[in-house]
């Protein structure tokens, strides 16, 4: 009888570690089909030229008519071959910007797409960003000072003067410093996708996704006093060469 039993359990104990691994494989399965799935890059092609979702965010554009939408598509992982075409869906309405580069409205937000046959990926200038000077920092914020903001960028901060716009706060993770502390007195150089998000009873403004925190190392007066240098050295040149 104590046999049986031990054999039952035994047996019980096998089946339901054996279900326990088929259900962790499935669900590891599942996690790497999602992973796959969404590790795609959205292209387009319009005008006989392929374009290329860059992941970044039009913040220049507020308005006027789109040129055009997407009237078909391929499988995510097929590169669209025909005008009008994409590998991410239909309907969507695009707005020629530059040669090199096309906006596609998703999710009511301008995207980038930049033509393939560009070399340069770096940041486009139609993407939201500011100079400030880091006046505080903490264990894991930056707050920072607007002091230059161009026109187009205006609107974000509802039309107010650099110097009455709240600090902004940023996370200080999204900036690659080892020495956070040295920061305070810098400039800095922020790239965001145009959106805020915080209450008017807050003192400090939070941004949505930020794209790039870069430090400026030369300040103004450093190009004043290298402008100074070189008149200096090249008139010095100039009046021993003609002697």
């Amino acid at each position: 009888m104590k046999n049986t039993i031990r054999y039952f359990l035994l047996m019980m104990i096998l089946v339901l570690s054996l279900t326990l691994l088929i259900s962790c494989n499935n669900n590891t399965t599942e996690n790497n089909k999602t992973a796959v799935e969404n590790n795609y890059t959205r292209m387009i092609m319009i005008d006989d030229q392929l374009y290329e979702d860059t992941g970044y965010i039009n913040s220049a554009l507020t308005c006027g008519t789109a040129d055009g939408k997407i009237l078909s598509s391929v499988e995510r992982n097929e590169t669209p071959k025909k005008n009008n075409e994409s590998n991410f869906g239909e309907g969507y309405a695009y707005q020629r910007w530059e040669k090199t580069q096309i906006n596609v409205n998703i999710d009511r937000k301008w995207y980038i797409f930049r033509s393939i046959a560009v070399s340069f990926n770096g940041i486009p200038n139609s993407v939201a960003h500011f100079v400030g000077e880091v006046t505080e920092v903490s264990d894991d914020r930056l707050l920072v000072a607007i002091t230059s903001l161009p026109e187009e960028f205006e609107w974000i901060f509802e039309f107010q003067k650099a110097n009455v716009i709240k600090p902004i706060s940023l996370n200080i993770e999204d900036l690659n410093h080892e020495k956070a502390e040295d920061l305070i007195g810098k400039k800095v150089e922020v790239w965001f996708d145009g959106q805020t998000n915080s209450e008017e009873s807050e003192i400090t403004i939070k941004l949505g996704e930020v794209y790039k925190i870069n430090i400026l190392e030369k300040d103004a007066n450093f190009f004043r006093r290298t402008y100074f240098f070189v008149k200096v050295r090249a008139y010095q040149f100039l009046t021993t060469y003609n002697n």
